[in-house]
């Protein structure tokens, strides 16, 4: 079985990072003490990726089960909470933002990435819980 591709963006991120969380939740961001670890709750995880100085970066999201082959790592897999359905990832201060319609609902996140510092290439993977 495989999986749908819902957005694929290729970008640069100021602040070396971006968040994926609910649309309609405006949750509270996780502490970052560490600006090269992956930080997250159950309504918001924080990806740290290659710094906008040093060139683009690669995000897609996809539903339900993304080629996860030789060369990725997954460095997230836990709960994300849905309650509006709709996922978005956007940089630190939201300028950017790619929405993305799922159901409203409990989301198994998995985070996978090419290298596990200054990612240049991430999946964001949500598969339906239960």
């Amino acid at each position: 079985m495989s999986g749908q591709l819902l957005v694929r963006c290729e970008r640069e991120w100021p602040w070396g990072m971006f968040v994926i969380d609910d649309a309609g939740l405006h949750a509270a961001l996780p502490d970052w003490p560490d600006y090269e670890q992956l930080v997250g709750t159950d309504e918001a995880v924080l990806v740290p990726v290659m710094h906008a100085v040093d060139g683009p970066v690669v995000v897609e999201l996809w539903a339900g089960p993304a080629e996860s082959g030789k060369g990725w790592s997954c460095v997230w897999d836990a709960p994300l909470s849905l309650p509006s359905g709709v996922a978005r990832v956007g940089d630190a201060e939201w300028s950017m933002v790619a929405p993305s319609a799922l159901r409203a609902g409990t989301w198994r996140l998995r985070v996978l990435v090419d290298r596990e510092q200054h990612s240049e290439h991430v999946r964001i993977v949500f598969t339906e819980l239960g």
